[in-house]
């Protein structure tokens, strides 16, 4: 998904437009140097970063 949000700029949800988060701090535990700390939506809020992609890849039980 984030490949999706780089490449086309665009939210799965409602197709806005992505920006880049902004890191405040929180997130650099999670991150390794180099890895983007994520996408936000300005339409519709929706956040994109590894940690969720990892939740919603992982299989449902």
């Amino acid at each position: 998904m984030i490949a999706i949000a780089e490449q086309k700029g665009a939210c799965p949800r409602c197709h806005g437009y992505m920006v880049p988060l902004i890191p405040d701090g929180s997130e650099e535990i999670l991150l390794e140097l180099g890895e983007s700390s994520g996408f936000r939506c300005v339409n519709c809020g929706e956040r994109i970063d590894p940690l969720i992609v990892a939740n919603r890849r992982a299989p449902k039980q």
